[in-house]
């Protein structure tokens, strides 16, 4: 587990320190126009969205080993190439086929712990601690070193832990590569070379998958443009850091704590309920921030952080507890998560323009809450009728 864990954090940390450094070399040393960021964002992600299906067909039609090792070594490879880049063009073409090489990560890392036998919950809950660590590392310390040395000291060690993940996932996957005799059969059989995708009724699709699109629409619709609108209302400029750092503690906790929690939550209908506390929770804050309550718009964050990082556990315990499906799952949940990502600040920034700041948070979180409330009664009708033909 240790090894995996390992090669997990390098990824994660590599792909943040990528992820950084693009964002500022565009915004600042490029000095590229809105165009361009909002064009280098959209890269960053799109693959991701629109090659989900190559994604997952990977685990039925390649060795998981060796398909995780040769887009690990390109990655470093092309992280490094950005080293010489100083075009925003040719920067956009070269993060097109990085991300692409990015997609392959989750789902085949999903499909390597279904083969393991070995305590999914754990991993869900330190994989979620590693992507919070992750996200407060990188760009803190990726921020200093740009700063003090320029972005491509950034590129440079993202493509070095990216490479020295790969070189551990070479030496160390061999023996975790290893299938059981009865899904080795399987697998091995003529039929497997197909993928089997599952059907849309499958639990996860009905239970996630789809409360998911909701959930994301909200989410990033309303982070994307936080900082933008913590400036609007006057907001003093370390409150977006705090805000970070309630949200990432929140996270933390909840990942120590489900750690020790052997309950089932992931049998629950999480993501419904998530979704709606969190946008309670938004609503309160554009409440309190008109008010200038900073204080109480960071405790809000914290418990936001509480419940943002049990969507992610309790959708990875799913993803890694099922054998057959896992990368179809993570791609899937990883498809869903990158449109959103592209297209929910647009919606966003479509609300502002033309209905101005103030209706923002509130329209984004009564519409999530409407939408859950109508998925949960379209369900509950449908398990109804199953019910009365049974």
């Amino acid at each position: 587990m240790k090894k995996l864990l390992t090669i997990y954090t390098l990824s994660n940390l590599s792909s943040w320190l990528d992820f950084l450094a693009v964002t500022l070399i565009v915004s600042y040393s490029m000095e590229a126009g809105v165009f361009t960021v909002a064009l280098a964002s959209i890269a960053l992600v799109a693959p991701q969205f629109l090659f989900s299906r190559l994604f997952s067909h990977q685990y039925f039609t390649s060795n998981i080993r060796r398909t995780l090792t040769v887009t690990l070594l390109l990655r470093a490879l092309i992280t490094s190439s950005l080293l010489f880049i100083d075009s925003p063009a040719l920067l956009l073409l070269i993060i097109l086929p990085r991300s692409l090489l990015l997609g392959f990560f989750e789902p085949m890392f999903a499909a390597l712990i279904s083969r393991m036998q070995a305590d999914t919950k754990k991993l869900a809950s330190f994989t979620s601690l590693i992507n919070t660590g992750s996200k407060l590392v990188a760009p803190a310390v990726g921020g200093a070193i740009a700063a003090s040395y320029g972005e491509n000291i950034v590129f440079g060690l993202g493509a070095f832990m990216c490479l020295l993940s790969g070189i551990l996932t070479l030496i160390f996957v061999q023996d975790l590569n290893k299938l059981p005799s009865s899904i080795k059969e399987q697998h091995d059989s003529k039929d497997s070379m197909m993928p089997s995708k599952p059907p849309i009724s499958d639990p996860f699709y009905v239970n996630i998958l789809i409360p998911s699109v909701i959930y994301y629409f909200m989410v990033f619709a309303v982070n994307n443009l936080f900082p933008y609108l913590l400036n609007y209302y006057g907001a003093p400029k370390s409150l977006l850091g705090y805000c970070l750092s309630a949200a990432s503690l929140g996270n933390a906790i909840v990942g120590f704590s489900l750690l020790r929690l052997k309950t089932k939550f992931e049998d629950l209908p999480f993501v419904p309920l998530i979704t709606i506390v969190i946008a309670t929770a938004f609503l309160v804050i554009s409440f309190t921030i008109k008010s200038s309550m900073w204080v109480a718009i960071v405790i809000v964050f914290l418990m936001t952080g509480l419940f943002t990082a049990s969507m992610m556990i309790l959708s990875s315990r799913k993803i890694f507890s099922s054998s057959e499906h896992s990368p179809s799952y993570a791609s899937s949940l990883q498809s869903i998560q990158s449109f959103t990502m592209m297209s929910s600040p647009i919606l966003g920034a479509l609300l502002v323009t033309y209905f101005g700041e103030d209706i923002l948070m509130a329209f984004v979180s009564i519409v999530a809450i409407a939408l859950t409330l109508l998925y949960w009664g379209i369900t509950a009708l449908k398990k109804s009728q199953r019910s009365r033909v049974v």
